[in-house]
């Protein structure tokens, strides 16, 4: 959990880097089981627990790509191949994203006055459209929800939640992103120390 918040920007003791601490940061943590292609797609840092024959081993997933994965452990950077990743992994993941102000998870026409206009400026900002400058939830905002969306190849129904959030701010270039190829660097890496306590055949420290 600690590197997870340092991927963040958050500099936390390891004392007090636990899931429901992500909100003082105005981050949504998340945890559950989904698929390997679900979560790259998805397009956030996550931690995985592997299992292995010296026991749990946790590991924040930094980079994913057709055959391999980046992972960080205990501040240390190391590269396994995607076919052991996925033999040692059972599909769990705990995750931060980033919602609306003050840590919200969703935006819609219950919302307060001043989270819709959040929205509508944020949203007017990407699309580079004009600002209603209204703190009303007007169809007009629902349709740039929705041209968002479709931008974003999502599901265009207006419902601005975790995975409208998670593509407004990566838009916004205000989240880290789960890397995809060797040559992007947007994602800051800690320092490396020393070398994790379990390792694996099938795995290149870099």
């Amino acid at each position: 959990m600690q590197s997870l918040f340092n991927v963040w920007g958050y500099d936390v003791p390891a004392n007090d880097a636990w899931c429901n601490q992500a909100l003082r940061a105005d981050l949504v943590c998340s945890k559950g089981s989904a698929k390997l292609d679900e979560l790259i797609q998805q397009g956030l840092p996550w931690i995985a627990e592997l299992q292995t024959d010296r026991g749990a081993l946790h590991a924040v997933v930094i980079r994913a790509e057709n055959d391999s994965l980046d992972l960080l452990i205990n501040q240390d950077l190391w590269t396994v191949k995607r076919a052991w990743f996925e033999a040692h992994w059972h599909q769990n993941y705990t995750l931060f994203w980033k919602g609306g102000p003050n840590g919200i998870s969703t935006i819609n026409s219950k919302s307060k006055p001043e989270d819709i206009l959040w929205l509508d400026s944020i949203l007017s900002k990407i699309l580079n459209l004009t600002p209603s400058q209204t703190a009303e939830w007007k169809p007009i905002l629902v349709e740039k929800v929705k041209l968002f969306q479709k931008q974003q190849k999502l599901v265009a129904d207006g419902v601005v939640g975790k995975t409208t959030f998670m593509h407004l701010w990566k838009e916004l270039g205000n989240t880290p992103t789960l890397l995809t190829d060797k040559s992007s660097t947007q994602l800051a890496i800690p320092p490396k120390t020393t070398a994790p306590a379990q390792s694996s055949p099938e795995s290149d420290k870099r």
